[in-house]
């Protein structure tokens, strides 16, 4: 991964930083829509995407290697201000978020201010995640709206969570992009394009790659 610079957490001390993971599988352009809304919407210094290694409730793994998930994600905010890309997740192997963000936060000391940025599905099932007190303890939450979701049902989770775990909780409700990584890799295997789907340096490194079934025509 020399070509593609990672973030570093020891540098972000006086910053607010957003941390997005995810399998990025493949990273998508709903995956930076929310990124940037969350960048723009809680007045963050950085987001910093963090490709998973295996998380701890997909145990079978991702469809790509996750050094390409990182390469693909690194392509992605290449060019992107105010978006960046780590590796500790992956360097790290499997790992629950509440042991990340404990981790980042030894890294980057007590001035820097946390924010975990998750999607309007997750946030419905925060509350059952591993140790949810302690996550909620390290960092701001920052959820974004996705279609699909009433947001009544969101505004009384965020309410529980406040009340039961003292979360933090902002929830940036500017609308969203109805993509899915699994839909990707189901036209990838098709050889369907996918213009406007994920940035044009991931869809070249996927055929270059041969990712997710990909066949280069003889």
């Amino acid at each position: 991964m020399d070509a593609f610079p990672v973030f570093s957490f020891k540098d972000a001390r006086d910053m607010r930083i957003g941390l997005m993971g995810g399998t990025f599988d493949p990273i998508h352009m709903g995956h930076l829509y929310a990124a940037r809304q969350a960048l723009l919407g809680a007045g963050l210094h950085r987001v910093v995407l963090l490709p998973s290694g295996v998380p701890p409730h997909k145990m079978t793994g991702a469809n790509a290697p996750a050094g390409d998930r990182l390469a693909m994600t690194a392509l992605a905010v290449r060019g992107q201000p105010g978006l960046a890309v780590s590796d500790y997740e992956i360097a790290g192997g499997a790992r629950y978020t509440a042991d990340t963000l404990d981790g980042i936060r030894r890294l980057c000391g007590s001035g820097c201010s946390l924010s975990f940025i998750l999607g309007a599905d997750s946030l419905l099932d925060l509350r059952r995640w591993y140790r949810p007190d302690r996550l909620l303890s390290l960092a701001d939450i920052v959820a974004v709206y996705r279609p699909g979701y009433e947001v009544c049902a969101l505004r009384a989770e965020v309410e529980y969570l406040r009340a039961n775990f003292g979360a933090r909780i902002a929830l940036i409700m500017n609308g969203g992009v109805d993509i899915s990584s699994s839909c990707i890799r189901e036209r990838t295997g098709r050889g369907l394009p996918l213009e406007g789907l994920v940035p044009d340096a991931v869809a070249a490194y996927i055929r270059e790659k041969g990712l997710y079934g990909y066949k280069q025509d003889s």
